[in-house]
């Protein structure tokens, strides 16, 4: 009698034991498709002077923008996430398909990241164009462009942003408030001198000119369109083509690649100086074509569609294939296991081997997440100056098989003491 209840306590140690791999094993495959499969970002920091570089253009604007920058840095941010699913349909799927479905599943991210980078650089743009305005305005009185009172003419040129970012901003009402800001720089920087009517016009002419880039066919300015904007000027820039439906306008109203990268749309606070009559400087609507973020999204995936030809294609799609492989085969290491659990709920022995996914089931992790961080480890320490403010990340969903391993590992122990007691005395 003794014997018979050590042998059902055993069993229902066994049991238990077996209920606890069993959530193990689903919430290892589970995790795989809860949770990115990998996922990196990379940020950098950057100075006045690389900013500088970016925006390759050595004008007074530039200057400002650096000036403005003395001191801070400004962190653009990237990242890539691939997900499970994507390797898995990856064998149904041709190499275009593999390639539409990854950018898919980046180009929200893409565009935020971009968006936060232009509109952490705005109100630095902004008040580095109002500063150059103020300033040759300045020099035309008195003969010289150096500010006396820093500090009232960027509060007074907080005054422009902030109307820049309102959310019903328009050309009308961001001029008017760049003109009272410039105007009160310029009576305070010449001694109470006010400003001619001639140079009233003249500036309100180059503001509203520049403004007219950044509103749309209404005069509205949205930033959130604005910063669509920048970004796809920005790209087309770099990449030497200019869309036929989305035409870069530059001051003068031609549709043209203008030399450098043009991030900033303040930057042509220093290019506007067409005539009224060119310009229209009357009409305060719109003259830049409106672009949503939507469209960039579109434009983006177009973009880096084209990046890859047929031979990348197939090269990514090999890869894809090739990891996918290796999670097919990660998942049947932990579906075996709870698969042999199941089966064996009603036998006399219900212990089962372990062995397959404490030696086999973490791979993923290995391939995505180890290898990774120690490779970072090791560009840290060799890493020279040009590489101080690059930071990168690395997250897996392939960590909860790790532990899940390393929890069977650990039960392993007590499990095996406990399967051979069964054993002997089934």
């Amino acid at each position: 009698m003794s014997g018979r209840y050590t042998y059902k306590t055993n069993k229902g140690a066994a049991l238990l034991f077996n209920i606890v791999f069993l959530v193990l094993c689903i919430a290892s495959v589970a995790a795989y498709f809860m949770f990115p499969l990998w996922k990196a970002e990379v940020s950098y920091e950057m100075t006045a002077e690389q900013i500088k570089e970016i925006l390759a253009e050595s004008d007074e604007v530039s200057e400002e923008i650096a000036d403005e920058l003395a001191g801070k840095t400004l962190t653009v941010t990237l990242g890539l996430t691939l997900q499970t699913s994507s390797f898995v349909s990856s064998y149904s799927q041709s190499g275009k398909e593999i390639i539409d479905e990854l950018i898919d599943d980046n180009v929200d991210s893409l565009v935020e990241n971009l968006s936060a980078f232009v509109e952490e650089m705005m109100p630095v743009a902004v008040k580095a164009a109002a500063k150059k305005e103020a300033r040759d305005a300045l020099k035309e009185a008195t003969g010289s462009d150096e500010f006396k009172d820093p500090e009232n003419v960027d509060a007074q040129l907080d005054k422009v942003v902030d109307a820049l970012s309102e959310e019903n901003a328009t050309v009308t009402s961001v001029t008017d408030a760049a003109m009272e800001a410039i105007e009160n720089i310029y009576v305070t920087e010449s001694g109470g001198l006010p400003m001619t009517e001639a140079q009233k016009a003249q500036c309100r002419e180059n503001v509203q000119n520049s403004l007219k880039q950044m509103a749309d066919e209404d005069g509205n300015i949205s930033m959130s369109d604005l910063t669509a904007k920048i970004i796809l000027q920005a790209l087309n820039s770099v990449t030497e083509k200019t869309p036929d439906d989305q035409p870069l306008p530059d001051t003068d109203g031609n549709t043209q690649n203008r030399g450098g990268v043009k991030i900033f749309p303040v930057s042509v606070f220093a290019n506007a100086e067409t005539s009224g009559e060119e310009s229209g400087s009357k009409d305060t609507s719109g003259g830049g074509a409106s672009i949503d973020k939507e469209e960039l999204k579109e434009s983006l995936k177009a973009q880096i569609g084209d990046v890859f030809d047929e031979s990348a294609m197939n090269v990514v799609a090999i890869i894809m294939k090739a990891v996918g492989g290796v999670l097919i085969f990660t998942f049947f290491t932990w579906a075996w296991v709870a698969f042999k659990i199941l089966l064996r709920l009603t036998s006399e022995n219900p212990t089962v081997k372990l062995w397959l996914p404490i030696w086999l089931g973490w791979l993923p992790c290995l391939i995505l997440y180890i290898a990774p961080k120690l490779a970072m480890l090791a560009l840290n320490k060799s890493a020279d100056a040009t590489l101080a403010g690059l930071t990168i990340s690395v997250a897996s969903c392939s960590v909860v098989s790790l532990i899940a391993a390393i929890a069977m590992i650990v039960l392993s122990f007590p499990y095996h003491a406990l399967k051979k007691r069964v054993r002997d005395e089934d």
